[in-house]
């Protein structure tokens, strides 16, 4: 194995004006690669949507456990979103046809929209005291409408929030300690958390926007938008976890559902149904992201379905997710290969950054 060239693109990043950078390569359970540039091993970070893979890996084990079927309509569990109204085509409000089912959250396809700021959710947050429970909040936003029929396109939104707020009704346990419970603890990940102590706090890294016109990155507030308050566990965009914590998180999956230390939280039946291609041809039509070339959407993360339309170096079924400040998670069971990458500035360059990593991770390692 061969890190040189990847070292060299994590130092040529902060030429870009990118702050800090750290990442942790994997293979066969044994991390084998990790190289920070100004960033400390200690430091916790902002996970964005990369959070969205831990969530979908929690309500993946409720579903090899028998607690429910992507076929499901949500409704059995939130009754809220019994009877949802969808945007006409001129713009008028109309009964959808169509239930939304676990397989629409998972898969991004049921139609919500990424709209944090809507009357409703402002009015649950106001009413609960500034404390937002997750349950509520999912209530907020049945409230809107649609804006499709679920199944018919392919939208990122706050599905994986939504998500959440069904495995807390599933599992009849608060999110954040059914992940904690059943995630987080058995594989060792202490530094994660969706609501940090004051020590933690401390140790998050700084966080960044990068200025397009001023072409440098300008210090923000230690904070995410995405977390409405201290009793919502943003199943979106809510963990803030370390690199070690991440990659032990990442080596899991890679392994089949199975830990470094031993600890199983996911079969490995399941862990190959999250990164099998869940879209139709019209729904990936949708998915179209320029970072996202020779890739399919399984449940909740992308999969490596055509190497050659991205220029990829990667396996077909490899898989994974990004943050909005740049976090990066890839996982290959075939070849018990992973990386967890992590930097804290928002307007992330992820076309630029990430599919140049996931290239040279492969080419220093075989």
């Amino acid at each position: 194995m061969d890190f040189s060239r990847l070292t060299a693109f994590l130092a040529s990043l902060i030429e870009r004006g990118i702050p800090s950078v750290d990442c942790a390569v994997s293979l066969n359970g044994q991390c084998v690669y990790r190289h920070g540039v100004r960033a400390g091993k200690d430091g916790l970070y902002f996970l964005y949507s990369v959070s969205k893979v831990i969530t979908c890996a929690a309500a993946a084990q409720l579903l090899e456990r028998g607690k429910l079927l992507l076929t499901d309509e949500i409704c059995e569990y939130l009754p809220e979103y019994r009877d949802m109204a969808v945007k006409s085509k001129d713009g008028h409000l109309e009964e959808a046809q169509t239930r939304i089912t676990v397989r629409h959250l998972f898969t991004m396809t049921a139609g919500l929209n990424y709209n944090l700021e809507t009357e409703a959710i402002a009015s649950a947050v106001r009413e609960s005291g500034g404390r937002a429970p997750t349950r509520e909040i999912a209530r907020a936003i049945a409230q809107g409408p649609l804006d499709f029929e679920p199944g018919a396109h392919w939208q990122y939104s706050l599905c994986h929030d939504v998500l959440a707020a069904l495995v807390e009704a599933v599992s009849q346990m608060r999110f954040a300690d059914y992940v904690r419970e059943n995630i987080f603890a058995p594989l060792g990940m202490e530094d994660s958390t969706y609501h940090p102590t004051p020590a933690q706090v401390a140790r998050i890294a700084p966080q960044y926007q990068y200025d397009g016109e001023a072409r440098r990155a300008l210090p923000i507030p230690k904070a995410a938008r995405h977390v409405l308050g201290p009793e919502y566990d943003s199943g979106g965009a809510g963990v803030v976890s370390s690199v070690s914590d991440m990659l032990a998180f990442a080596q899991a999956l890679a392994n089949g559902g199975t830990g470094a230390n031993g600890a199983r939280i996911l079969s490995p039946r399941t862990v190959d149904l999250m990164r099998t291609n869940q879209l139709s041809e019209a729904q990936s039509r949708d998915f179209n992201w320029p970072q996202m070339a020779g890739y399919g959407y399984g449940l909740g993360v992308r999969t490596m379905v055509c190497p050659a339309l991205g220029g990829s170096l990667s396996s077909i079924g490899e898989f994974g997710w990004g943050g909005a400040a740049g976090a990066y998670i890839m996982i290959d069971p075939d070849h018990r290969l992973c990386a967890f990458y992590a930097q804290h500035m928002l307007n992330n360059q992820e076309p630029y950054v990430h599919p140049r990593l996931r290239n040279l991770i492969y080419q220093s390692v075989f």
